[in-house]
């Protein structure tokens, strides 16, 4: 089973923004995921070192809302007693996504993160290639992937069902799957 974020993170890693996974010794009692290719040597550094400050506390508490631009950060539903902690930067010309994961029995594993290039605007998210990053402490392993994708602002609009698309309001962002129901929400932690 993979986790993903942002669209259908249910079993598949169909059309995810990003999608994380978390795997250990026992991986058929766990999350097991998998990686299909990896990040170029020289993005690859970039990420692995961008990756683990995204979880440190901001230099700056300034957060502008209604903005894409800037700093992500939410926890995954845990899975099997798996917890999710994940990050999101957006700028103009690049997404990074980081996560890291633990074990039920309190085990953290490393940082996986990407960056990728994309396309960010106040409407639109497009994300321009794909990268995947695994990193392993000890026995637990953390992944990331992205895929090139295109995902828009969903219609303001109360009948029409949010598919595949996002929500931005004041610090809130709101990434929705298949449907209304398959969401995951980000609090901006700054700019």
């Amino acid at each position: 089973m993979t986790r993903s974020l942002g669209f259908g993170w249910t079993l598949s890693l169909g059309a995810a923004l990003f999608s994380v996974a978390c795997s250990g010794a026992d991986a058929a009692s766990i999350v097991p995921g998998s990686s299909s290719g990896q990040a170029s040597s020289s993005s690859a550094a970039a990420a692995a070192a961008a990756g683990p400050t995204l979880f440190d506390a901001p230099s700056s508490t300034k957060a502008t809302p209604d903005s894409l631009f800037g700093l992500w950060g939410g926890e995954l539903q845990p899975v099997d007693g798996w917890q999710y902690d994940i990050r999101l930067r957006l700028t103009e010309g690049t997404m990074t996504s980081a996560q890291r994961c633990t074990s039920p029995d309190g085990a953290t594993g490393g940082v996986a993160s990407v960056s990728a290039s994309a396309r960010i605007a106040d409407d639109t998210i497009d994300v321009l290639e794909s990268k995947d990053d695994a990193k392993t402490v000890g026995a637990v392993t953390c992944r990331v992937a992205v895929r090139p994708q295109h995902v828009p602002r969903c219609p303001d609009d109360a009948f029409t069902l949010k598919s595949k698309c996002f929500e931005l309001s004041g610090t809130q962002l709101t990434l929705y799957g298949a449907n209304d129901l398959d969401k995951e929400a980000l609090t901006k932690i700054g700019d």
